[in-house]
């Protein structure tokens, strides 16, 4: 085969395909999960209710909704985030507007000294993420053109792409710039002058490349923020990776304000002296939220909890035998990102069950793990106790009304 006719073959891969990866799944992961992130969401009923959920890839449409509802990054394509960031580090402006596929009237401008991109696919399947990292790169307005909605056959995802906004806009007000996003909801009839780009085919002149060369820093910023370091082993979907990379990039001022995260998904644990340091809770987490140390000695045990990979969907909960976890979701901006690293939850020393060996936190002089104490009073029994088969976990902590 010669290089040519192995790059056509290569060019004529479309990436853009979506692909569920259904292990990776809530529901793969644990028989007890409701999420239901992508259930609803997809347009043209391309994904139908199962554990997991059941993707029909020749109904679906590629509006790229489902990519960034997923909190654990099950549903994986090209999307358009990548090819909408390189176009922001070249913009000219501190204006856009964000316009989707299938818009009708994308030329037809809001603001004459605006930039505005067509990406592919739906305004929906952005995320809250790429929000703030145009925010980081700079941009101070943008305008997101839902003034076509009602007659796209997508119209369904408005209401998503709405939720993103407010999102964003509820995090982007820790900076002062609650109202840096804009949905235009009603068609304007004045047609105003201004730039257009497709996202993944932007105008690119001689001018543009020395422009280029001398954003090189702001071109691979652009690229840290969608880019996951997160552990192989655990998934965190994409958009919460792009949100925290962008977090992460934002100057800091003293003028920042501590502001709520209601509208946010995000979660603070709290676990109590019933903790007997089996450690299945950072186990089962699918985002490594949950970690565990151990010294060398094998006598101290520390669980470490990180708020910023925490998807709130209650595993550690479900197969913490003790119910040592409390799950809070009534959190600040402060509560949840004045820690770069992994905070200490719990702290214990550890002995070895005389038993089975397995390592675990003793209760007034206890010798046997749970599991050894629990066979040795019952040595009948099939069943061990308090891992609750049940839709309604306790220790959640439901937000405060205010």
């Amino acid at each position: 085969m010669s290089f040519l006719s192995a790059a056509e073959r290569f060019a004529a891969i479309d990436r853009s395909e979506i692909v569920l990866n259904s292990h990776q799944c809530l529901h793969s992961l644990d028989q007890f999960s409701t999420c239901d992130s992508c259930l609803g969401i997809c347009p043209v009923e391309a994904i139908q209710p199962g554990k997991p959920p059941i993707f029909d890839a020749n109904s679906c449409q590629n509006c790229f909704a489902c990519l960034p509802a997923c909190p654990t990054g099950a549903y994986s394509a090209d999307d358009a985030v990548k090819s909408l960031l390189t176009c922001a580090t070249r913009f000219e402006t501190k204006t856009t507007e964000l316009v989707c596929a299938l818009h009708e009237d994308s030329d037809i401008g809001i603001q004459s000294e605006s930039t505005a991109v067509q990406i592919s696919g739906c305004l929906a399947g952005l995320g809250v993420g790429i929000y703030l990292a145009l925010g980081a790169l700079g941009l101070e307005k943008i305008i997101l053109r839902l003034d076509a909605c009602d007659n796209c056959p997508w119209a369904s995802l408005q209401k998503t792409i709405q939720s993103h906004v407010d999102q964003a806009n509820q995090l982007l007000a820790h900076w002062g710039k609650s109202e840096m996003l804009v949905c235009v909801l009603e068609p304007d009839n004045r047609s105003v002058q201004r730039l257009l780009w497709r996202a993944d085919n932007p105008p690119l002149s001689r001018r543009d490349l020395f422009r280029m060369a001398a954003r090189q820093g702001q071109i691979a910023m652009a690229r840290m923020m969608n880019t996951n370091h997160h552990s192989k082993k655990h998934s965190l979907g994409r958009d919460r990776v792009r949100l925290i990379n962008a977090i992460q990039r934002f100057p800091s001022s003293e003028d920042v304000m501590d502001t709520s995260l209601d509208k946010s998904k995000f979660s603070l644990l709290s676990v109590s002296e019933k903790c007997d340091a089996c450690m299945a809770c950072a186990r089962a987490c699918p985002t490594d939220a949950l970690t565990y140390e151990v010294d060398e000695d094998k006598t101290c045990f520390a669980l470490l909890f990180n708020p910023q990979f925490c998807i709130g969907c209650e595993l550690c909960i479900h197969v913490c035998a003790p119910n040592a976890i409390e799950m809070n979701q009534a959190l600040t901006f402060t509560q949840v990102f004045s820690h770069v690293d992994a905070r200490r939850v719990f702290e214990s020393e550890i002995t070895q069950c005389a038993k089975c060996n397995v390592l675990f936190a003793p209760k007034s002089g206890q010798k046997l793990c749970a599991i050894c104490e629990f066979r040795k009073k019952n040595p009948f029994g099939s069943k061990i106790p308090n891992l609750r088969p049940t839709d309604a976990p306790v220790g959640r902590q439901k937000p405060n009304a205010s």
